[in-house]
């Protein structure tokens, strides 16, 4: 699967997050059901493909930290996916798996913290591009930690977090697509040199 038909996908994902969070808060006793395991899925599934393209699109310069930061938020990431599939099939299991595996979506929420300064250090990505996945990687502790403590628990600050959601994860769809385009987007003048061919 090549980066631009990964950045349709992401593009495609990105508002799950928010019709989630929107459906559960009309709800006055709010259920996990099958619906919000499926919204969730798709939205992480978009995340992912985001993820395995910058992969591929900082590689060439990411140092092996680097790397493996894309590398564990890949693994995280597939994890939450067996958790939302999970989910779908039995959204209110009490298992010992089901509650390991919901652990781990605030781990994959923060972590992206990690992997924001991993993709803007590699210097692979350019212009506005390069900040995107640190602006994602802040919507966890600016949306369900600052904007509550400001806010309060209420309905407005479910829908900065929705809204947050929705234009971040679309950005980063819309910048990893638009990376594709072209390599001197992505790649430094050194690097396009060392992929020419020699006479």
């Amino acid at each position: 699967m090549n980066i631009r038909t990964l950045g349709v996908i992401a593009i495609i994902g990105r508002p799950f997050l928010g019709m989630d969070f929107t459906i559960s808060s009309l709800q006055e006793n709010y259920r996990a059901s099958s619906l919000s395991g499926f919204f969730s899925l798709r939205y992480m599934a978009g995340w992912l493909c985001s993820i395995v393209a910058l992969y591929r699109v900082c590689a060439a310069g990411n140092s092996n930290i680097g790397k493996s930061i894309l590398v564990v938020q890949v693994a995280l990431l597939s994890l939450g996916e067996a958790w939302k599939v999970y989910a779908i099939v039995q959204p209110a299991a009490t298992t010992v798996l089901f509650k390991t595996l919901d652990l781990f979506w605030p781990v994959i929420n923060c972590f992206m913290l990690f992997t924001g300064l991993a993709v803007l250090f590699s210097k692979q990505v350019r212009a506005w591009k390069r900040y995107i996945p640190l602006v994602v990687g802040l919507w966890f502790p600016i949306t369900l930690f600052l904007v509550p403590r400001l806010l309060g628990g209420n309905t407005v600050t479910l829908y900065i977090s929705s809204f947050y959601s929705a234009v971040g994860w679309l950005l980063l769809g819309i910048s990893v697509y638009s990376s594709a385009r072209t390599k001197k987007i992505i790649y430094p003048e050194e690097t396009i040199a060392r992929l020419q061919p020699t006479a």
